[in-house]
C-alpha cells in the first residue's frame, strides 16, 4: 500500500505539539540538551555518553533525569497555559 500524503491542516495538533516539544528541548542548558538528544534521539547508553564527554556515569543519569524533568514541566505548564 503506498504511503498517505501529509497533510498539514490535518495534522496541525500534532504538529503544535512537536513545536512545543522542539521549544523546551532548545530551553536547555547546553549540557542538559546534549544529553538529552545523545540518549534519546542518538540511541546513546549513559556510559558512552559519560566516556565521550568526560563525565562520571552519574551524573550523566542525574543531567539526563533533570533535564527531562525540565522538558516534562515546560510541556505541562504549556498546556495548561492555552
Amino acid at each position: 500500500a503506498a504511503e498517505e500524503e501529509y497533510d498539514a491542516e490535518e495534522n496541525e495538533i500534532f504538529d503544535c505539539k512537536i513545536n512545543d516539544v522542539k521549544r523546551s528541548i532548545e530551553a536547555l542548558s547546553e549540557g542538559y540538551k546534549t544529553i538529552l538528544n545523545l540518549y534519546v534521539f542518538e540511541k546513546m547508553t549513559h556510559d558512552d555518553i559519560a566516556i565521550m564527554l568526560g563525565l562520571s556515569c552519574s551524573t550523566v543519569r542525574t543531567q539526563y533525569h533533570r533535564a527531562k524533568k525540565r522538558v516534562l514541566v515546560s510541556l505541562k505548564d504549556k498546556c495548561y497555559d492555552e
